[in-house]
C-alpha cells in the first residue's frame, strides 16, 4: 500500500504525462487521489514543490537510487540497470491501463519539464554529471575502444535512450526491447576493440 506522499507523486506525475507539466491544477490533482486540498498542502508547500518532486522521482531516483555508487559501475552494468529500469518503467506504465501514459509521453514531458522548470535542469545537470563517472571510468579503464570520445559514446547513448522511442513503431515495450537491443548492440560496438 502506497502512504499519501507516494501517491500524490504517482498522480501528480501521471497526470503531467496525460496533460502535460503546465497543463495540470492543485483540483487535477485533488480529484485523482481524492484527498482534500489540506492533505496535498500537508506534504508540499505548492503544487509547484509536488511537481518538481514528482519529476525528480519518476525520472531518476525510482530508477537510479542516490545511493548507487557510480564510481564502481561498469558502463556494461550500467547499461544493464538503465535496461532493468526501463523494462520496470515499461510495467508501470501497463498497469496505469491509460493510452496516454506511455514511453513517448514521458521523453515529451521530460523535455517540457527540461525547457520550463530551471530548478529541474540543474537537478539533471548534477545527475548527469554524476552517471559520466561512469563513461570516464570506462574509458581509463579501456572498456571503451581507444579514439573515442567521451562526449561521442555518451551521446549516441543518450539517443539511444530518450529519443529512440519516437523513432521505433510499436506499443511500450516493443519500443523497450528495441531501444534495449539498440543499447547493447552500440556497446558491443564500442567495447569490441577492448575486449578482442
Amino acid at each position: 500500500m502506497k502512504n499519501t506522499r507516494e501517491l500524490l507523486l504517482e498522480k501528480a506525475f501521471f497526470l503531467m504525462l496525460e496533460k502535460g507539466y503546465k497543463g495540470i491544477s492543485v483540483s487535477d490533482i485533488q480529484s485523482a487521489v481524492g484527498l482534500s486540498r489540506g492533505v496535498l498542502y500537508k506534504h508540499f508547500s505548492a503544487k509547484s514543490e509536488l511537481l518538481m518532486e514528482a519529476c525528480r522521482h519518476y525520472f531518476y531516483e525510482k530508477f537510479f537510487p542516490v545511493n548507487d555508487d557510480f564510481k564502481a559501475l561498469s558502463l556494461r552494468d550500467f547499461l544493464e540497470l538503465t535496461n532493468k529500469n526501463m523494462s520496470a518503467l515499461c510495467k508501470i506504465f501497463a498497469a496505469a491501463k491509460n493510452p496516454k501514459i506511455n514511453i513517448l509521453r514521458y521523453n515529451l514531458l521530460y523535455a517540457e519539464v527540461m525547457q520550463n522548470v530551471p530548478e529541474f535542469k540543474s537537478f539533471i545537470a548534477g545527475e548527469m554529471a554524476a552517471m559520466s563517472v561512469v563513461l570516464k571510468n570506462a574509458l581509463k579503464r579501456g572498456e571503451i575502444s581507444k579514439g573515442l570520445s567521451e562526449k561521442f559514446v555518451g551521446g549516441v547513448f543518450y539517443d539511444i535512450y530518450c529519443r529512440a522511442s519516437s523513432a521505433h513503431g510499436g506499443g511500450d515495450k516493443e519500443i523497450v526491447s528495441q531501444i534495449i537491443k539498440d543499447s547493447r548492440g552500440f556497446y558491443r560496438l564500442v567495447a569490441a576493440k577492448a575486449q578482442g
